[in-house]
């Protein structure tokens, strides 16, 4: 199920590497064993690289060409209490995740971004907006697919409209 892909990161700016620690291997092998949550190659090759960060650029179209977000922060894999570590947001408590979605980073007010760890779309990035997020569920309120896999998300990432003007 995973990519076979092991690509650089080295074309994309990210900052802030390693900001909560160094890339811990026990951490994705807890999700891997313990949880069951398996993670696309290419994201496992981010994390070792970068541990979690901001790319530049870092925004995204939710809709095309109608409204979109950034990527504030992308989470890392080490054993922190806080939220910048993956094995923090398998289980959320106060907003219902969709089944098979893990927090891989968030756009540093209501939105997360989340990576699908089931096999029909294994990989695929997803925006979730907890303020559009329907409170008794996730039946396809606030969530949309912005990307194919982790790779492709960077490789779409552009300057805000605002920026570009």
């Amino acid at each position: 199920m995973a990519m076979t892909e092991n690509r650089s990161f080295s074309t994309h700016r990210i900052e802030r590497s390693n900001e909560h620690g160094p890339f811990v291997a026990d951490v994705v092998s807890e999700l891997q064993h313990v949880r069951g949550v398996e993670l696309p190659a290419d994201y496992l090759s981010f994390l070792r690289a970068h541990n979690g960060g901001q790319p530049a650029p870092d925004f995204f179209w939710v809709v095309a060409d109608d409204w979109g977000s950034g990527v504030y922060e992308l989470f890392g894999a080490q054993r922190t209490a806080i939220h910048a570590s993956i094995l923090q947001n398998v289980d959320w408590h106060d907003i219902p995740l969709k089944p098979g979605m893990l927090a891989i980073g968030s756009d540093g007010v209501f939105g997360y971004i989340l990576m699908s760890t089931l096999s029909a779309d294994f990989g695929s990035i997803h925006f979730c907006c907890a303020w559009s997020h329907h409170p008794n569920g996730y039946e396809g309120q606030g969530y949309w697919r912005i990307a194919d896999s982790f790779s492709d998300l960077l490789d779409h990432l552009e300057k805000s409209p605002d920026e570009q003007e």
